[in-house]
């Protein structure tokens, strides 16, 4: 983990291209030879077929059947490429498919089982101290093994999968140490590709399906079944001959991975021996890490531990060996497992994490000023940090992370936790934000979304009113995954209501800005289906006016003065190392948060190497006189979530 987020982004996308060009030949030759094995049946089929009902012999019909047979592998080839397309969109679609087809449900926040409410909670804190948006959590309630996945082609649709195993038979920090090697996947890019792969995989996979079929067939015809036979002989055998070769090709794609999880989740967490614990008590257990569902083999590079069970050959093994995993923690392992029988029982007092760290932070935040952020570490002053702070995670923000859940009223979590009560928050917290008088804006969410969400958004006013402003980020990013549930009419109607309450007063604040691109953006994959965003610039000076925007706002937003927001322009355009660059500083009244916000959207559209200048020039910027205002932090918020650039609350 010594490169810093983007870097490793763009390790992940190298790697993954060159990956792909290696699996996808290899998918194309099996393809091309189950649709090969197709023809040669059909030939032989019709051959016989002729062969039995011409009188006149044969020239004509072989190369009639020829013909037919040659028809049949091209049509064969393009079914089974629309099948590895319509996968795709399938994935793309709702990529929660996974985890329902391997048997998860998905687990509501207001479960009254403790053991979901302290999955939930440990994603949370996971989610708010990395910066990334809550993964949909999934339960494989029928899996006794110990497991864990994650799936997603972006931060913004990830779907986090646990066995009930794994709930049952871990303690909190060994949880809380596999949830880590997940978000790691997710914060190094890695996901992307497992979904793809699946994509790839499940060509081959239908080449075999198809044989299993002919076998059926056969079985069940009264007349002459050999045709059948023999076609499902050939296509079970092309197919396990494709699947045994997309293993190993797995199998050497997945396990240098698995490593650099572990060491990410040790360093996230920074207690190697509850990862080590949680590695021995899968060694320890019958079950092991084995997923029973049928459906594993398309998915066996996303677990935790090794998907198919402990008696996988090695040379398939999509996971190192859980001795080699456990001995780069602790190198005197002898390589015995205690066996394990007995479930961990887990109480409503283990659902959150208590120390005395959180217990501090969560005063401070209860008692935090309205108009500055009074949780600022000094490390996180210098811009450098703050920018190789992207895509970590710490103890330290951890901890912050479970204070700012603690320190959020009960009666707002519970909200936040269904359809409903999630709308009431976000609009809400825009009723509150917006001036003008709060019953007409109620009514306007009444008109809009209806009774319901009005109704409820009255009820929590009160307490939405008097909740800090530290906290009213985390609260929206708890609601995320309520709102994914909506259809696709009600995120219309909702994002509508959102933008209705934002023009309400004919004036845009920050905060009012920030929370409609968070959310919308967090979402829009999902309803809207947008595709997944590719570089269009890749300098600096190819988006130096919106750069230069954007920057402006930032040093003008914490200094009233001119002179210091000079200066502060001024520390963030110095780290801009181009040479036909020049930035200059846009008066504060032609810096409007609508041009910002289209600076953003182009921006979105640079290279890594482009936002990663952007994020720490505007770093330099917002640290620039030693303070760093409440406004500052959520106006750096909104940068790195525009930019895709998941960042802890270095600045809160």
């Amino acid at each position: 983990m010594g490169t810093d987020f983007f870097e490793r982004q763009e390790i992940a996308n190298r790697k993954a291209a060159r990956l792909f060009w290696l699996y996808l030949p290899a998918i194309c030759l099996f393809l091309v030879i189950g649709a090969a094995s197709v023809a040669s049946l059909v030939t032989l089929g019709c051959w016989s077929l002729y062969t039995k009902t011409s009188v006149s012999g044969g020239g004509v019909h072989w190369w009639y059947a020829l013909w037919i047979g040659c028809v049949a592998a091209v049509f064969t080839l393009g079914f089974l490429l629309f099948e590895i397309y319509a996968k795709w969109r399938s994935l793309n679609r709702g990529i929660e498919t996974v985890a329902v087809r391997l048997g998860g449900s998905e687990v509501s926040r207001r479960s009254t089982d403790p053991i979901h409410r302290r999955v939930t909670n440990v994603v949370e804190e996971m989610a708010i101290a990395s910066g990334v948006p809550p993964p949909s959590v999934y339960v494989l309630e029928e899996e006794r093994g110990i497991n864990a996945f994650v799936i997603g082609f972006s931060i913004n649709n990830a779907v986090l999968g646990v066995t009930r195993g794994s709930l049952e038979l871990l303690t909190r920090d060994e949880l809380q140490a596999v949830i880590a090697h997940e978000f790691s996947h997710i914060l190094n890019g890695d996901m992307q590709f497992n979904a793809r792969m699946i994509a790839m995989l499940h060509g081959v996979i239908r080449i075999k399906l198809w044989g299993e079929e002919c076998y059926a067939q056969s079985n069940t015809d009264d007349g002459d079944n050999l045709v059948a036979t023999v076609a499902g002989g050939l296509l079970v055998t092309v197919g396990s001959v494709g699947v045994f070769f997309s293993r190993i090709l797995k199998s050497a794609i997945c396990r240098q991975r698995e490593y650099i999880a572990d060491a990410a989740a040790v360093q996230f967490t920074r207690n190697p021996a509850a990862l080590v614990s949680a590695l021995k008590k899968i060694g320890g257990l019958a079950d092991g890490s084995r997923v029973r569902s049928p459906r594993v083999e398309e998915a066996s590079h996303l677990f935790f531990g090794e998907g198919r069970g402990k008696k996988t050959l090695a040379i398939l093994a999509t996971h190192p060996r859980l001795e080699d995993r456990i001995r780069c923690f602790e190198p005197g392992f002898d390589g015995r497992f205690q066996e394990i029988t007995a479930a961990y029982p887990t109480s409503w007092e283990q659902v959150t994490r208590r120390n005395p760290q959180i217990a501090a932070l969560e005063e401070r935040l209860r008692t935090a000023s309205h108009e500055r952020g009074e949780l600022v570490a000094s490390a996180a002053l210098v811009p450098a940090v703050v920018s190789q702070q992207i895509g970590t995670l710490s103890p330290e923000y951890l901890n912050l992370a479970a204070a700012m859940l603690a320190a959020l009223p009960l009666s707002l979590r519970d909200a936040s936790g269904t359809c409903v009560g999630a709308e009431a928050v976000v609009l809400g917290l825009l009723v509150v934000e917006g001036g003008g008088e709060r019953e007409a804006k109620i009514r306007l969410i009444e008109n809009i979304v209806g009774e319901p969400v009005a109704s409820h958004a009255r009820t929590i006013m009160e307490e939405l009113v008097g909740l800090q402003v530290e906290l009213r980020l985390p609260l929206v990013e708890t609601a995320i995954p309520a709102l994914r549930h909506l259809t696709s009419s009600e995120f219309r109607d909702f994002k509508q209501a959102m933008k209705s309450l934002v023009e309400a007063d004919r004036k845009v604040t920050l905060f009012e800005l920030v929370l409609q691109r968070l959310v919308v953006h967090q979402l829009e994959r999902q309803f809207e289906h947008e595709r997944q965003r590719h570089a269009d610039y890749f300098s600096i000076r190819s988006v130096q006016k919106q750069f230069a925007i954007l920057l402006s706002l930032v040093a003008h937003s914490g200094n009233r003065e001119a002179s210091s927001a000079i200066a502060a322009f001024e520390r963030g355009a110095g780290l801009v190392r181009s040479p036909r660059v020049v930035l200059q500083l846009t008066q504060r009244k032609h810096c409007s948060l609508k041009d910002v916000d289209r600076a953003l959207a182009t921006l979105a559209t640079a290279s890594l190497p482009v936002k990663k200048q952007v994020i720490t020039a505007c770093a330099a910027c917002v640290v620039a006189d030693g303070e760093v205002t409440v406004r500052e932090a959520i106006l750096f918020r909104l940068i790195s979530e525009c930019l895709d650039c998941p960042i802890p609350p270095v600045l809160l």
